[in-house]
């Protein structure tokens, strides 16, 4: 009660903010879209805001998907194939794979992976998870890797995040999806609280399988509605 008496708060407070970052990102991408038309602009300049329109695009689709919830409290969901939604969240997460110099390896056993889900909110946890995990190395450590795979238990759906990261203290595998709970200097604690409420929305569930000094693993669990390919 008290975790969803702060999701709620923070949705209160969200509210207020749509509307003022709905207008900063009408400017993001009236801008990206006159730099793309610049003759002068190079080939990698061109690649670097391909990569912003994107970014603009998943921005602008869960602006419009709260708006929607807060309009309709219902969140849109179709049949959709999981292995596109993830390696689209890999794709947007690129600069800051980049930047922390990490290895994302997603092993797809299946062609498609069919389920239920709005695929924007769902795009969005998988953009969180992998930008917490590449952000959870230590200096020191060569070893950076994310493992993203996914398996087929009776009528679930089973996501597994591995990453070789500093890994989270076993009291903590609870809290740190409460709101407004985060280890990080500039965190405000809202991320992994998102990704828990829109895998409950997707009748899914998330926890902490296991953690250490060498790494963590997370585990999401969805319903599948429908048989998946080889």
């Amino acid at each position: 009660m008290e975790r969803q008496k702060k999701l709620d708060n923070a949705g209160n407070l969200t509210v207020s903010l749509v509307h003022e970052v709905k207008n900063t990102l009408q400017i993001i991408n009236g801008f990206s879209k006159l730099l793309n038309e610049l003759p002068s602009l190079p080939s990698e300049g061109k690649k670097m805001n391909a990569m912003i329109q994107t970014a603009g695009q998943q921005l602008d689709e869960l602006i419009k998907n709260y708006t929607e919830y807060l309009k309709d409290k219902s969140i849109d969901f179709k049949m959709m194939d999981l292995n596109e939604i993830i390696e689209q969240a890999i794709d947007i997460s690129e600069e800051f794979i980049k930047r922390n110099s990490v290895v994302v390896t997603f092993d797809k056993k299946y062609r498609t992976l069919k389920t239920y889900a709005n695929q924007t909110y769902l795009k969005q946890v998988f953009v969180n998870l992998i930008k917490n995990s590449s952000e959870a190395f230590p200096i020191e450590r060569s070893d950076r890797i994310i493992i993203i795979s996914t398996d087929i238990q009776i009528d679930k759906i089973i996501i597994d995040f591995i990453d070789s990261g500093k890994g989270i203290p076993t009291d903590n595998w609870e809290s740190i999806f409460d709101p407004f709970t985060s280890s990080k200097k500039d965190g405000l604690g809202l991320g992994l609280p998102f990704v828990k409420n829109i895998i409950f929305e997707h009748r899914g569930d998330i926890k902490v399988v296991d953690s250490s000094s060498k790494g963590t693993h997370i585990q999401i669990i969805l319903p599948q509605y429908s048989f998946s390919d080889f």
